[in-house]
């Protein structure tokens, strides 16, 4: 294997740079630790609920942040109407607040309760500094970050954990079909005498996989070709081939984008008119408030 490698036959593999490995030991374990905060909070839903606090009947999200504020309240010895004041902007029925939050909550409730939102508080800031440091040691791959950010459903972190995951170069992959196989989004290739089977796609790295779903998912909300393609796939495939098939379109674009080092440009999408729709209404609004514009006719 060596003299083939040394002739040409077999392609080297991917071996980043050491400060991208380093890097992408933080990044692993950020991604590992968001589903153990989930995991408690549903805990500690389930123990109010048990208690008689039914705050799921009043609000969406019992994790937001004006849920979390009058769970908190009630945690910290609070009464329900002390509570109704520190839940601030939420859209629930002020009215049916005060027959969700009064129940048998006793004290055992509480102290279980008080338990579980310790770890919680610990694992988001924890989150919080993995994520400080994942964002600090990237800047010196800005170049690369700035072209990631042009892809749609791609934000600030998503590409740093993409950059820490597959590196810069792209040269080792050779071509976007090899580079999307790599990345466990190919579509497989089942066919035997015309009749075509199930194509499964490969297991391949999991944290590039499941990365690319998240981004999949995210881009599938933008206003970018995207979408339109995840609403035909949904339509005909159903939902979770439609998230593989968006997965499979962005590695090949990640794979172009770095390897000609060019922005992302959508030709479905005028940015340049969404930019105006976006800013317009702000710098119309302000002239009018102090009455420069002119006074038409």
């Amino acid at each position: 294997m060596g003299d083939q490698s040394r002739s040409g036959p077999l392609r080297g593999s991917l071996v980043p740079p050491e400060a991208i490995r380093n890097l992408r030991a933080i990044g692993r374990y950020h991604q590992r630790t968001g589903a153990m905060p989930a995991m408690e909070k549903n805990r500690l839903v389930r123990v109010l609920a048990e208690g008689g606090i039914r705050i799921t009947a009043v609000v969406s999200d019992p994790h937001g942040v004006a849920a979390t504020a009058l769970i908190d309240c009630l945690l910290d010895g609070g009464t329900p109407e002390q509570a109704r004041v520190c839940a601030g902007r939420l859209h629930a029925p002020r009215e049916e607040l005060p027959a969700a939050l009064e129940g048998e909550f006793s004290e055992a409730h509480r102290l279980v309760a008080q338990t579980i939102r310790t770890p919680i508080r610990f694992l988001q800031a924890q989150r919080a500094d993995l994520e400080t440091r994942l964002l600090a040691g990237a800047i010196p791959y800005e170049a690369a970050l700035s072209l990631l950010l042009t892809i749609p459903g791609i934000d600030q972190l998503g590409a740093v954990r993409s950059l820490v995951e597959i590196g810069d170069d792209m040269t080792a992959f050779g071509s976007a079909g090899r580079w999307a196989r790599w990345c466990g989004v190919c579509p497989g290739n089942n066919e035997s005498a015309g009749k075509r089977g199930r194509g499964k796609t490969t297991k391949a790295n999991r944290y590039v996989r499941a990365l690319w779903c998240e981004i999949a998912w995210a881009a599938s909300r933008t206003t970018s070709r995207f979408t339109d393609r995840f609403r035909d796939r949904v339509a005909r495939r159903g939902t979770q081939r439609a998230v593989i098939a968006i997965a499979h379109r962005i590695a090949r674009v990640v794979f172009v984008v770095l390897s000609r080092r060019v922005p992302y440009q959508d030709s479905t999408v005028d940015d340049q008119a969404l930019a105006v729709m976006k800013r317009a209404p702000r710098r119309i609004r302000q002239p009018k408030q102090y009455n420069w514009l002119p006074v038409t006719a």
